[in-house]
């Protein structure tokens, strides 16, 4: 099990989080369940402490971002052995800002210190969530340093221009950028060019998709895996889904419309099928190999499972599991009981991903 770093606020959520079953029960109420599915009774609990949402309070920019970060801080789990850079990369309209994350390299024994030197890393670019306009590096920082743990990669993650002060497509083209750079730098980052994933949550899920399609397109050397979670890839909303879980499970449709209104320049129709808004109408052939996961009680399920669906039928290598008792937003809720070995999972998922193609003949 990972060791964690102390934070008053992470040992307060994970001890409420793992109160009695009669203190859950006779504060968050009946479980959930829906179409076969029943949500996670701490998760439950959690939502009852969870933030109002931006489109039902109309409340700032601003302070959407303060409480996005507060609250990934009080969900997440600062894990230790890790090591944490803060750098800049050069992005088409100045730099952007970019922290990077090492496992620490652990004491080799005896039999390993006559080995031959390892190889060079793998890497992975990574894109938060938060609506291309609340999410930021701090409030992302929990599942970042918990994949560069469990993929045992590099892992660099990239603070996009955000909207609504830059709109559409300032956040694809940094993150192409961001990506591009980081490929070109693999001997001075010490990874390997020919292993490195784009990978992202939610409206990063979105920016590391178009960014994988956008790659073949400009003739970019192409990722090796896009590990996309619960990504956004239809910003027309045109699914039932929505409906019956766009309410109470963290993420609400009047947020999803927000956070679109605020992302693009006219929220047009066709604005909103560009493939690089919503990349399930780009050309989906000789993409990367693609690992995507969504969550059972998340309004973007559909959206995931439909992308990978249409990957497959495209002729793309696609893994895809749904965490069936999960919402949106479980990459950060390190603090949750299940949740650590949950990222370990994903991370060693896309560290096997990277290894399979990485060593297979160009």
């Amino acid at each position: 099990m990972p060791k964690r770093v102390f934070d008053p606020l992470t040992l307060f959520t994970s001890t409420l989080m793992r109160a009695p079953e009669w203190l859950i029960s006779a504060t968050a109420g009946p479980p959930i369940a829906l179409d076969g599915r029943e949500l996670q009774r701490a998760t439950q609990f959690m939502l009852l402490f969870a933030a109002t949402s931006l489109g039902k309070t109309g409340q700032s920019v601003a302070v959407g971002r303060l409480n996005t970060e507060l609250g990934a801080r009080a969900v997440g789990v600062p894990l230790a052995g890790v090591t944490v850079t803060k750098t800049a990369i050069p992005g088409p309209a100045g730099d952007l800002a970019a922290w990077i994350y090492r496992p620490k390299p652990r004491r080799a024994t005896p039999q390993e210190a006559d080995l031959p030197p390892q190889p060079t890393a793998p890497a992975i670019v990574f894109y938060h969530g938060g609506g291309w306009s609340v999410g930021s590096l701090r409030s992302h920082d929990s599942p970042a340093r918990a994949l560069s743990l469990a993929a045992q990669a590099t892992v660099i993650s990239v603070d996009y221009r955000m909207a609504p002060e830059h709109r559409f497509p300032a956040a694809p083209l940094d993150c192409l950028a961001a990506y591009a750079w980081v490929r070109s730098q693999a001997e001075l980052l010490e990874i390997n060019p020919d292993a490195i994933a784009v990978m992202g949550d939610s409206a990063g899920g979105n920016l590391a998709a178009v960014v994988a399609q956008q790659c073949r397109n400009q003739a970019i050397p192409a990722p090796a895996v896009q590990a996309l979670v619960y990504p956004a890839t239809d910003l027309t909303f045109d699914t039932t889904v929505h409906n019956r879980l766009g309410d109470d499970f963290y993420l609400t449709v009047d947020e999803m419309e927000w956070f679109r209104k605020a992302y693009l320049l006219w929220d047009s129709d066709q604005e909103r099928r560009d493939p690089m808004v919503s990349p399930i109408f780009g050309d989906l052939t000789d993409l990367p190999p693609a690992l995507v996961w969504t969550a059972g009680f998340d309004p973007l399920r559909e959206q995931g499972e439909r992308y990978a669906d249409a990957l497959r039928a495209a002729g793309n290598r696609v893994f895809s599991r749904c965490y069936e008792d999960q919402t949106h937003g479980f990459l950060n809720f390190a603090a949750l009981p299940g949740a650590i070995p949950r990222l370990g999972q994903m991370g060693a998922q896309v560290r096997a991903a990277l290894d399979l193609v990485s060593q297979q003949p160009n």
